[in-house]
């Protein structure tokens, strides 16, 4: 996994350059497979808060959480997993809470850029966009 990373990278660096001179090598199949498996929650989540949730579970599942937990702070395989299992809990458990408490439309099931000040919403917009986009 390590590998597909690292030339992930150099792709995405060369890409940018104008220097990529082969097809890139396409990741993403988290994204699919995660929306199979919270597929379910579309019947509880507003379509906002399950895209939130389906954005945030991707950043669990994956090379960057085992890259961080081992290299950082020396966890056995196991012990990563058990940590990301407890993330991907606590992001379905609020969720759910946050469907249980509040009203369709209300600011918990609306995107973040609605339920921020102004000048908060566009920096947030801004962090939140893909690199390489205006």
């Amino acid at each position: 996994m390590r590998a597909a990373v690292q030339l992930s990278l150099e792709q995405w660096a060369q890409e940018r350059a104008g220097t990529l001179e082969e097809e890139p090598y396409k990741r993403g199949h988290r994204v699919r497979i995660l929306g199979s498996a919270i597929a379910p929650l579309s019947a509880v989540l507003e379509p906002a808060a399950q895209m939130r949730l389906h954005q945030a579970l991707t950043v669990v599942y994956g090379i960057e959480t085992y890259m961080v937990l081992k290299d950082i702070w020396g966890l056995s395989d196991r012990a990563v997993e058990k940590v990301a299992l407890w993330m991907a809990d606590a992001l379905v458990n609020a969720a759910l809470n946050e469907a249980r408490s509040a009203p369709p439309g209300t600011p918990a099931n609306t995107p973040l850029s609605t339920t921020l000040p102004a000048s908060t919403a566009s920096t947030a917009a801004t962090r939140r966009k893909p690199r390489g986009t205006a």
